[in-house]
């Protein structure tokens, strides 16, 4: 049987798992800002590689065409 001395002590530790709707909606807003910088950062990434990514296909397209234009033979990686 549980004395009211391990009632209390559970009901304590309880609260620290399961804090009040104010500190769980505080903690949630906390976490979806950080998350929400996080997904933007991700996407202005990728962003900034496809357009990079871009410019290597028109480098690569000006090369084939220099090569080609001054009968240079291409290099082979």
């Amino acid at each position: 049987m549980l004395t009211k001395v391990d009632i209390d002590w559970l009901i304590e530790e309880m609260k620290r798992v399961f804090p009040t709707k104010e500190e769980t909606i505080e903690k949630m807003n906390d976490i979806n800002t950080k998350l929400d910088t996080f997904v933007g950062e991700i996407k202005n990434t990728r962003e900034l590689q496809e357009l990079h990514a871009n410019e290597h296909v028109h480098i690569t397209k000006r090369f084939e065409r220099i090569e080609k234009h001054s009968h240079i033979t291409p290099l082979n990686d």
